[in-house]
């Protein structure tokens, strides 16, 4: 029996991802699926557009057989940590044999190769990264400018894609799984989950401008409340970010603003908005090189409860059954507190009923 694991969002999940999970299968001969899922909160920075609960079952749905919860502190963390959080829990988990990825370059040879690459740098170039990166450069352009440079025929539109970049960190953290990618399916051929959210976006303009408006309240708030240097501490910080923001709160009229406003060559776009949200719960890069692993079931089909079963059997992770019992676990406490507070502020950007949605009183979601 064989165990294909996946990390991934799923806000939401679309034909694409269904075309990962049957070619995965199908190429690896495996039998199940287990999906380790951001729960309200994005890597780029962002809440969901739907809830995990609801992203959980349509996985479900779609060929997942286990879908478990990323923790906060990781699925809104940079792509290494978010690769680390999810390639450790699957190889905690004990039953899982290969991590299957989408990529634009599709071709796991190439992105290997990349990995040794970028190993290279990081050992044997790190004072020429950092002139680049004092020159105002971000660290994935420094780090593909400095490869350009030793390789002259390297194609750095690998290190430039979203999917392509994820696979890299993925590879950097994978130990005992093997790896698998896929090309992914290029636009035209199958709505992105980028697509249906935008759709969603213009079809409910409304609710879309009271959801960042509720956002934005809540970031701004916290924001006014702590210090720059507070801000600076935030895991996607850099010099003098926490001046900046202070500087500019007072002005923007919107999160998308006050991004514009903060933003350079050095500091992206998605970078700032990470940070954002990495401020509105305090998480700097000592709770996530601290953070605990645990398995957070969401929802499940027959044939994933038999996989939990085998978890709590082989591994000795811990497995979250309860919330009031999970926050009294001196292992895990510290990080899943987090989670359970992004649901709250969830609830409250999307005006839902803090007590009915709270981690406390929802339950995963089974599917038999």
């Amino acid at each position: 029996m064989k165990t294909i694991g996946i990390v991934t969002e799923f806000n939401p999940f679309h034909d694409g991802h269904r075309y990962l999970i049957d070619n995965a299968k199908k190429s690896q001969d495996a039998d199940f699926v287990i999906a380790i899922m951001s729960g309200n909160f994005m890597q780029r920075g962002y809440p969901a557009l739907f809830d995990k609960w609801q992203r959980a079952k349509r996985a479900v749905e779609g060929g997942v057989n286990l879908v478990l919860e990323l923790p906060l502190v990781f699925s809104c963390a940079s792509a290494g940590q978010f690769a680390y959080g999810g390639v450790n829990i699957l190889e905690k988990l004990g039953i899982v044999d290969v991590l299957a990825f989408g990529s634009e370059s599709g071709n796991l040879k190439q992105l290997k190769k990349t990995v040794d690459l970028i190993t290279k740098i990081d050992i044997d170039y790190p004072d020429e990264l950092k002139e680049i990166l004092s020159k105002g450069y971000s660290y994935p352009a420094a780090r593909s400018k400095l490869i350009a440079s030793i390789e002259p025929d390297f194609d750095d539109s690998i290190l430039s894609e979203p999917n392509n970049i994820l696979a890299l960190e993925y590879l950097r953290h994978i130990d005992t799984l093997d790896a698998y990618t896929i090309k992914r399916i290029g636009k035209g051929h199958v709505e992105t989950a980028s697509d249906i959210r935008r759709i969603w976006k213009e079809d409910n303009p409304q609710k879309t401008a009271e959801f960042e408006q509720r956002y934005f309240d809540l970031v701004r708030s916290k924001l006014l409340l702590i210090s720059s240097e507070e801000i600076d501490k935030t895991a996607s910080a850099g010099e003098g970010l926490g001046n900046k923001i202070k500087s500019e709160i007072r002005y923007a009229q919107s999160l998308e603003e006050l991004v514009m406003r903060v933003k350079s060559k050095r500091y992206t776009y998605s970078r700032i908005n990470r940070l954002l949200v990495q401020a509105l719960f305090g998480i700097t890069n000592e709770i996530i090189n601290e953070a605990s692993l645990y398995v957070r079931p969401l929802a499940f089909d027959r044939q994933g409860a038999t996989l939990l079963r085998a978890i709590k059997e082989l591994s000795d992770i811990p497995v979250v059954d309860s919330i009031p019992k999970a926050l009294k676990d001196r292992r895990i406490a510290e990080t899943i507190k987090y989670d359970i507070l992004a649901s709250d502020m969830y609830n409250i950007i999307y005006g839902n009923d803090l007590y009915k949605n709270s981690d406390f009183v929802q339950k995963p979601i089974t599917i038999i």
